[in-house]
């Protein structure tokens, strides 16, 4: 009987023990898939936010494809053109010097310091009728209990910015906050190519039943100033009904061109230079490579 009773304990024993081993089996079942839930949770919002960093710079070009035609963008890029006087390559080269293109979009306050970089701030040319510059209150807000934007694990994304604009890398170091790594841990970056417009058509189709003499302009932002540029082709003489002209821009280098974003053409009477016609245009990112970006638009005149 005492082998009995004694035997009845160690199945009693084995018993809790199998018992709480399932139990510790299901707390620590339940804990992976919660951890990895909430990575899964955190990548897709780390990704959301790689792509706010994205219309920070470009506005509604962020969203939008390649062709498609919008006359209202935003974004630094439409405020600015293109950010640098240097030449391409360098990686440190945001005006505070933090290596982290990011705080032009969040520290609005610190780049229009009076001792700080002063960067060309936000103003009308009343002469060419444009807007550009730094608009100085900053192009992201950071999440709420943090001052710089970050990723969704709380550490700050990165923003590179090369070659005048021409390559971006917007980037999350993972569920680690260090470079490298695999799974949750490894790298979220978003790689932007928007090049620079280098070639810039405007083709003007003549509707009205009298031949025109007209000529054209391109106003945009380049270092936050307002430019204004003549088509080489200059003045063209366009027959009646349905006559055709396509007026040129060429840029020699990057650092000259146009940057995606809001831009104003504007077409003169040659002869009286009276304005003729204006439109608004949000020029995209060139589809091409590197070398031969181009964008060209058309533009019914109705006189």
């Amino acid at each position: 009987m005492r082998i009995m009773k004694d035997d009845k304990g160690i199945v009693l024993i084995v018993a809790i023990s199998m018992l709480s081993l399932v139990f510790s089996l299901v707390l620590i079942s339940n804990y992976v898939m919660k951890r990895e839930a909430d990575n899964e949770a955190r990548y897709h919002l780390t990704l959301q936010r790689l792509q706010e960093v994205k219309r920070a710079l470009f506005g509604k070009l962020a969203d939008i494809y390649i062709g498609d035609e919008i006359t209202s963008c935003g974004g630094f890029f439409s405020d600015f053109g293109t950010p640098y006087r240097i030449g391409e390559g360098t990686v440190d080269n945001d005006p505070l010097k933090t290596g982290n293109f990011l705080d032009v979009l969040v520290r609005g306050k610190d780049v229009t310091d009076p001792e700080g970089p002063n960067w060309q701030r936000w103003h009308f040319d009343e002469d060419k009728g444009f807007s550009a510059g730094y608009r100085g209150e900053g192009y992201l807000v950071p999440p709420p209990g943090y001052d710089t934007f970050v990723d969704a694990w709380g550490s700050p994304i990165k923003v590179t910015v090369l070659g005048c604009g021409a390559q971006i890398t917007i980037e999350s170091l993972g569920s680690d906050g260090k470079p490298g790594g695999e799974g949750y841990e490894k790298d979220i970056s978003l790689r932007i190519y928007p090049w620079l417009t280098t070639r810039f058509y405007v083709t003007v189709t003549n509707k009205t039943d009298e031949d025109v003499n007209l000529d054209v302009e391109l106003i945009y932002p380049r270092y936050g100033e307002v430019q204004i540029r003549n088509s080489e082709s200059g003045a063209q003489l366009i027959n009646r009904d349905g006559g055709e002209a396509t007026f040129e821009f060429l840029f020699e280098c990057k650092m000259e061109a146009v940057a995606p974003g809001l831009r104003k053409i504007v077409v003169r009477d040659a002869d009286t230079n009276e304005v003729k016609l204006i439109k608004n245009i949000c020029v995209p990112f060139p589809s091409g490579d590197c070398e031969s970006t181009s964008y060209a638009v058309s533009i019914d005149y109705e006189g």
